[in-house]
């Protein structure tokens, strides 16, 4: 698989604008990583991910888990996602991770059109 894509052009200059806090970081069990339209949270016991779409919008949230491809420097492989949409709406999803591997998880805010990144956090599983 090849680098993601960051959005698509026509929704891009909409949906960034959308972000209010974008980075990175690293996720300790049950710290939620906030945006402005929702907001995702990692628990290692269980492998748990938990998405939830904080604003009315008519925009998702979704995770991306990615592992750090093989042999190849810079790329990174998706292993699992994780969406929701609807104002208050939350999912978790059982992820069932290799333990102790490095994962990133993606964070988008996405709609029928496109999709932006809005940060990246890191875990250990």
């Amino acid at each position: 698989m090849k680098k993601r894509a960051h959005g698509l052009v026509a929704a891009t200059a909409l949906i960034t604008g959308l972000a209010l806090v974008a980075g990175t970081g690293t996720a300790n069990a049950g710290d939620w990583h906030t945006y402005r339209s929702g907001k995702a949270k990692f628990n290692k016991k269980g492998d748990i991910l938990t998405v939830k779409d904080t604003r009315r919008d008519h925009f998702g949230i979704r995770v991306y888990v990615n592992q750090k491809k093989k042999g190849a420097k810079g790329y990174w492989d998706t292993v699992a996602r994780c969406q929701v949409s609807g104002y208050g709406k939350k999912k978790v999803c059982n992820l069932n991770l290799r333990e102790g591997r490095k994962y990133q998880f993606s964070i988008y805010v996405y709609n029928p059109v496109g999709a932006s990144e809005l940060g990246n956090f890191y875990s250990r599983a």
